[in-house]
Protein backbone atom coordinates (compact mmCIF):
# COMPACT_ATOMS: atom_id res chain seq x y z
CA UNK A 1 0.00 0.00 0.00
CA UNK A 2 1.34 3.41 -0.97
CA UNK A 3 1.74 6.04 1.71
CA UNK A 4 0.34 8.76 -0.54
CA UNK A 5 1.22 11.58 1.84
CA UNK A 6 4.89 10.62 1.88
CA UNK A 7 5.05 10.22 -1.90
CA UNK A 8 3.34 13.56 -2.51
CA UNK A 9 5.63 15.31 -0.03
CA UNK A 10 8.67 13.75 -1.71
CA UNK A 11 7.40 14.89 -5.10
CA UNK A 12 6.90 18.44 -3.88
CA UNK A 13 10.35 18.48 -2.26
CA UNK A 14 12.03 17.28 -5.47
CA UNK A 15 10.10 19.78 -7.56
CA UNK A 16 10.97 22.64 -5.22
CA UNK A 17 14.65 21.70 -5.44
CA UNK A 18 14.38 22.05 -9.22
CA UNK A 19 12.40 25.30 -9.06
CA UNK A 20 13.34 27.96 -11.59
CA UNK A 21 12.01 31.48 -10.95
CA UNK A 22 12.04 32.38 -14.65
CA UNK A 23 9.91 29.31 -15.39
CA UNK A 24 7.46 30.36 -12.70
CA UNK A 25 7.08 33.75 -14.35
CA UNK A 26 6.59 32.14 -17.74
CA UNK A 27 3.47 30.35 -16.51
CA UNK A 28 1.80 33.64 -15.64
CA UNK A 29 1.35 34.53 -19.31
CA UNK A 30 1.97 31.28 -21.21
CA UNK A 31 -0.55 29.07 -19.41
CA UNK A 32 -2.21 31.09 -16.63
CA UNK A 33 -3.84 28.85 -14.04
CA UNK A 34 -5.54 29.00 -10.66
CA UNK A 35 -3.12 26.32 -9.43
CA UNK A 36 0.06 27.05 -7.55
CA UNK A 37 3.07 26.90 -9.90
CA UNK A 38 6.45 25.88 -8.49
CA UNK A 39 8.26 26.66 -11.75
CA UNK A 40 10.02 23.55 -13.06
CA UNK A 41 11.54 22.98 -16.48
CA UNK A 42 10.27 20.09 -18.59
CA UNK A 43 13.42 17.96 -18.26
CA UNK A 44 13.46 18.38 -14.48
CA UNK A 45 9.78 17.47 -14.28
CA UNK A 46 10.45 14.29 -16.28
CA UNK A 47 13.28 13.43 -13.89
CA UNK A 48 10.94 13.72 -10.89
CA UNK A 49 8.35 11.55 -12.64
CA UNK A 50 11.01 8.90 -13.24
CA UNK A 51 12.07 8.90 -9.58
CA UNK A 52 8.50 8.58 -8.29
CA UNK A 53 7.66 5.95 -10.90
CA UNK A 54 10.59 3.84 -9.70
CA UNK A 55 9.41 4.24 -6.10
CA UNK A 56 5.97 2.78 -6.87
CA UNK A 57 6.89 0.34 -9.63
CA UNK A 58 5.67 -2.74 -7.75
CA UNK A 59 2.40 -1.24 -6.53
CA UNK A 60 -1.05 -2.40 -7.62
CA UNK A 61 -2.86 -0.35 -10.30
CA UNK A 62 -5.59 0.68 -7.86
CA UNK A 63 -3.05 2.05 -5.41
CA UNK A 64 -1.28 4.02 -8.14
CA UNK A 65 -4.57 5.46 -9.38
CA UNK A 66 -5.44 6.54 -5.83
CA UNK A 67 -2.04 8.26 -5.54
CA UNK A 68 -2.50 10.03 -8.87
CA UNK A 69 -5.93 11.29 -7.90
CA UNK A 70 -4.62 12.72 -4.63
CA UNK A 71 -1.75 14.35 -6.53
CA UNK A 72 -4.17 15.92 -8.99
CA UNK A 73 -6.19 17.34 -6.11
CA UNK A 74 -3.25 19.16 -4.50
CA UNK A 75 -3.81 22.21 -6.68
CA UNK A 76 -0.12 22.32 -7.59
CA UNK A 77 0.50 22.44 -11.33
CA UNK A 78 3.67 20.35 -11.38
CA UNK A 79 2.31 17.73 -8.98
CA UNK A 80 -0.71 17.38 -11.26
CA UNK A 81 1.69 16.72 -14.14
CA UNK A 82 3.61 14.16 -12.10
CA UNK A 83 0.29 12.34 -11.67
CA UNK A 84 -0.36 12.39 -15.40
CA UNK A 85 3.22 11.30 -16.06
CA UNK A 86 2.87 8.28 -13.77
CA UNK A 87 -0.06 7.13 -15.93
CA UNK A 88 1.43 8.05 -19.29
CA UNK A 89 1.80 4.93 -21.50
CA UNK A 90 1.05 2.69 -18.51
CA UNK A 91 -1.90 1.05 -20.22
CA UNK A 92 -2.18 -1.79 -17.71
CA UNK A 93 -2.92 0.88 -15.10
CA UNK A 94 -5.05 3.09 -17.33
CA UNK A 95 -7.33 0.16 -18.19
CA UNK A 96 -8.47 0.19 -14.55
CA UNK A 97 -9.65 3.83 -14.69
CA UNK A 98 -13.36 4.58 -14.42
CA UNK A 99 -15.20 7.81 -15.16
CA UNK A 100 -15.05 9.10 -11.59
CA UNK A 101 -11.27 8.60 -11.58
CA UNK A 102 -10.96 10.68 -14.75
CA UNK A 103 -13.14 13.45 -13.38
CA UNK A 104 -11.06 13.66 -10.20
CA UNK A 105 -7.82 13.61 -12.20
CA UNK A 106 -9.30 16.43 -14.29
CA UNK A 107 -10.27 18.62 -11.34
CA UNK A 108 -8.04 21.55 -12.29
CA UNK A 109 -8.60 21.96 -16.02
CA UNK A 110 -8.12 25.67 -16.52
CA UNK A 111 -5.16 25.98 -18.90
CA UNK A 112 -3.99 24.44 -22.16
CA UNK A 113 -0.92 22.73 -20.71
CA UNK A 114 -3.05 20.70 -18.30
CA UNK A 115 -5.82 19.90 -20.79
CA UNK A 116 -3.37 18.78 -23.45
CA UNK A 117 -1.37 16.55 -21.12
CA UNK A 118 -4.53 15.10 -19.60
CA UNK A 119 -6.12 14.52 -23.02
CA UNK A 120 -3.13 12.85 -24.67
CA UNK A 121 -1.82 10.90 -21.67
CA UNK A 122 -4.91 10.04 -19.63
CA UNK A 123 -8.42 10.59 -21.01
CA UNK A 124 -7.59 9.78 -24.64
CA UNK A 125 -5.84 6.48 -23.84
CA UNK A 126 -8.66 5.62 -21.39
CA UNK A 127 -11.18 6.20 -24.18
CA UNK A 128 -9.08 4.11 -26.57
CA UNK A 129 -9.17 1.27 -24.02
CA UNK A 130 -12.96 1.69 -23.65
CA UNK A 131 -12.77 2.73 -19.99
CA UNK A 132 -15.26 5.41 -21.02
CA UNK A 133 -17.66 5.33 -23.95
CA UNK A 134 -18.41 7.79 -26.74
CA UNK A 135 -21.30 9.31 -24.82
CA UNK A 136 -18.95 10.66 -22.14
CA UNK A 137 -16.61 12.35 -24.62
CA UNK A 138 -19.56 13.72 -26.58
CA UNK A 139 -20.79 15.19 -23.29
CA UNK A 140 -17.44 16.92 -22.82
CA UNK A 141 -17.75 18.31 -26.37
CA UNK A 142 -21.02 20.02 -25.41
CA UNK A 143 -19.74 21.38 -22.09
CA UNK A 144 -20.16 25.12 -21.39
CA UNK A 145 -16.55 24.96 -20.16
CA UNK A 146 -14.15 25.62 -23.05
CA UNK A 147 -11.44 23.51 -21.41
CA UNK A 148 -13.59 20.37 -21.41
CA UNK A 149 -14.54 21.00 -25.03
CA UNK A 150 -10.82 21.19 -25.74
CA UNK A 151 -10.25 17.94 -23.80
CA UNK A 152 -12.83 16.19 -26.00
CA UNK A 153 -10.83 17.14 -29.09
CA UNK A 154 -7.41 16.46 -27.57
CA UNK A 155 -8.64 13.03 -26.46
CA UNK A 156 -9.06 12.17 -30.16
CA UNK A 157 -5.39 12.99 -30.71
CA UNK A 158 -4.45 10.01 -28.51
CA UNK A 159 -6.55 7.74 -30.74
CA UNK A 160 -4.30 8.60 -33.67
CA UNK A 161 -0.95 9.40 -32.06
CA UNK A 162 1.72 6.78 -32.77
CA UNK A 163 3.45 7.44 -29.46
CA UNK A 164 0.20 6.42 -27.70
CA UNK A 165 -0.22 3.33 -29.90
CA UNK A 166 -2.96 5.08 -31.83
CA UNK A 167 -3.84 3.20 -34.98
CA UNK A 168 -6.13 5.79 -36.54
CA UNK A 169 -9.74 6.15 -35.47
CA UNK A 170 -11.57 8.00 -38.22
CA UNK A 171 -15.09 7.53 -36.90
CA UNK A 172 -14.57 8.68 -33.32
CA UNK A 173 -12.25 11.53 -34.27
CA UNK A 174 -14.56 13.01 -36.90
CA UNK A 175 -17.56 12.46 -34.62
CA UNK A 176 -16.09 14.85 -32.05
CA UNK A 177 -14.68 17.25 -34.65
CA UNK A 178 -18.08 17.51 -36.31
CA UNK A 179 -19.65 18.54 -33.01
CA UNK A 180 -17.29 21.50 -32.72
CA UNK A 181 -16.93 22.76 -36.30
CA UNK A 182 -18.67 26.05 -35.54
CA UNK A 183 -17.06 26.72 -32.13
CA UNK A 184 -15.11 29.98 -32.19
CA UNK A 185 -13.44 29.81 -28.78
CA UNK A 186 -9.72 30.15 -29.59
CA UNK A 187 -8.64 27.23 -27.40
CA UNK A 188 -11.20 24.99 -29.09
CA UNK A 189 -10.33 26.16 -32.60
CA UNK A 190 -6.66 25.36 -32.03
CA UNK A 191 -7.53 21.91 -30.65
CA UNK A 192 -9.81 21.19 -33.63
CA UNK A 193 -6.96 21.99 -36.00
CA UNK A 194 -4.64 19.71 -34.00
CA UNK A 195 -7.14 16.84 -33.96
CA UNK A 196 -7.64 16.98 -37.72
CA UNK A 197 -3.94 17.37 -38.46
CA UNK A 198 -3.13 14.32 -36.35
CA UNK A 199 -5.77 12.25 -38.11
CA UNK A 200 -4.53 13.49 -41.50
CA UNK A 201 -1.35 11.46 -41.00
CA UNK A 202 -3.50 8.31 -41.02
CA UNK A 203 -6.48 9.24 -43.17
CA UNK A 204 -5.69 12.22 -45.43
CA UNK A 205 -8.56 11.68 -47.87
CA UNK A 206 -11.13 11.52 -45.05
CA UNK A 207 -9.75 14.69 -43.47
CA UNK A 208 -9.77 16.50 -46.83
CA UNK A 209 -13.38 15.43 -47.31
CA UNK A 210 -14.23 16.76 -43.86
CA UNK A 211 -12.58 20.13 -44.58
CA UNK A 212 -14.40 20.42 -47.91
CA UNK A 213 -17.75 19.47 -46.35
CA UNK A 214 -17.55 21.99 -43.51
CA UNK A 215 -15.52 24.71 -45.23
CA UNK A 216 -18.27 27.31 -44.81
CA UNK A 217 -18.55 26.92 -41.03
CA UNK A 218 -14.95 26.09 -40.04
CA UNK A 219 -12.72 28.79 -38.59
CA UNK A 220 -10.23 30.03 -41.16
CA UNK A 221 -7.34 28.92 -38.97
CA UNK A 222 -8.52 25.31 -39.08
CA UNK A 223 -8.94 25.31 -42.86
CA UNK A 224 -5.53 26.93 -43.42
CA UNK A 225 -3.53 24.76 -41.04
CA UNK A 226 -5.14 21.45 -41.96
CA UNK A 227 -4.99 22.16 -45.70
CA UNK A 228 -1.31 23.10 -45.36
CA UNK A 229 -0.67 19.88 -43.45
CA UNK A 230 -2.37 17.83 -46.16
CA UNK A 231 -0.34 19.49 -48.93
CA UNK A 232 3.09 19.93 -47.31
CA UNK A 233 3.06 17.76 -44.21
CA UNK A 234 3.65 20.86 -42.11
CA UNK A 235 1.37 23.05 -40.02
CA UNK A 236 2.76 26.39 -41.22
Amino acid sequence: MINTGLVINKSISLLEQASDRSRQGLADWYFPTSMNVIGVKSDDLKAVIKIIRNDIIREEPGHIIRLCKEMALTGIFEVQHVAFGLLNKKYKIIEHLVLNDLLLLGTYMDNWASTDTFGTQVSGPAWKLNCIDNKIVKGWATSPDKWWRRIALVSTVALNLKSQKGEGDIDRTLMICEMLVSDREDMVVKALSWALRELSKRAPSEVKGFIDRYDIVLAGRVTREVSKKLITGRKN
